[in-house]
């Protein structure tokens, strides 16, 4: 939902797709952006927690933003996965 825009099979904003698991755990062009079992370590959540004003936050601040039950949520799931699963 809040993703996909700029993450996609045709534009991959940082070497990121986002539309497939196959493609959100292939990675960006900087690394993993999820590691499973430690969503402090996952990008994902990392810049999902950071401060709507800090550049690193994602979604950007003029995107529409995931409430904060949307964002657990998602913390929550790759606190939740095994590694390999």
């Amino acid at each position: 939902t809040y993703c996909v825009e700029c993450h996609n099979d045709t534009k991959k904003k940082a070497g990121l797709a986002m539309h497939t698991a196959d493609a959100l755990f292939a990675g960006s062009d900087y690394g993993p952006v999820v590691v499973t079992g430690d969503p402090d370590q996952s990008e994902l959540a990392i810049r999902m927690l950071l401060p709507i004003e800090d550049e690193y936050h994602m979604p950007p601040d003029d995107r529409p933003q995931p409430s904060e039950s949307e964002i657990r949520t998602i913390v929550e799931w790759i606190a939740q996965r095994s590694p390999g699963g």
